[in-house]
């Protein structure tokens, strides 16, 4: 014969476990039970919700553990049972303001630079524009190639920042592809 005990948390005193008690062999119509069990019944629960012992009987605590939500940029996670996501919050990442849009943009853009620059250089057999103006310093037969690296970056960051600021100041920001194709080309030496 057995007879079934609710066991809770040690701490947070939620249902655990459903057990199935022993009688005692030695003492016939009592029960083996475990510590931190009850014989009541907790309440039937819906979504979101768990059984919490309280002495004297069963409370119902929402139970939001695992999730997320966001207020504003703020991502928060709930790893307490009893915490409910606040009033205001979203369980989804806000999308990127205008400004925040923009920003990325412009930061694409000049890393788009960046590339084309590097890419320019590689064209030539140097690792990357850094690479490609590092000879420019000194006497040897990569020294007038190097200056023209010089040259050409200056001049496209300086039409890409044009370009950009305009941007900022409210101008339309062209097609990316545009954008590239309108920076100026390198002069070999």
């Amino acid at each position: 014969m057995s007879k079934i005990i609710y066991l809770f948390h040690p701490e947070t005193k939620e249902l655990t476990e459903i057990y199935a008690a022993q009688e005692s062999p030695l003492e016939p119509g009592e029960f083996i039970v475990p510590v931190l069990s009850t014989d009541i019944s907790p309440p039937a629960l819906g979504a979101n919700q768990a059984a919490v012992f309280n002495g004297a009987g069963w409370d119902i605590a929402a139970d939001h553990r695992g999730e997320s939500y966001w207020i504003g940029k703020i991502r928060h996670e709930i790893d307490t049972l009893g915490v409910t996501p606040p009033v205001g919050s979203t369980p989804d990442e806000p999308p990127p303001s205008p400004e925040e849009i923009f920003a990325a943009t412009v930061a694409e853009y000049e890393a788009a630079v960046q590339r084309h620059l590097d890419a320019g250089a590689r064209a030539a057999r140097y690792d990357n524009i850094l690479s490609a103006r590092s000879y420019a310093g000194y006497p040897n037969k990569y020294q007038a190639e190097s200056i023209t690296f010089i040259v050409w970056s200056a001049a496209v960051w300086d039409a890409a920042t044009t370009t950009l600021n305009a941007v900022v100041a409210g101008a339309p920001i062209p097609p990316l592809n545009e954008f590239l194709a309108s920076l100026p080309v390198r002069t070999p030496a």
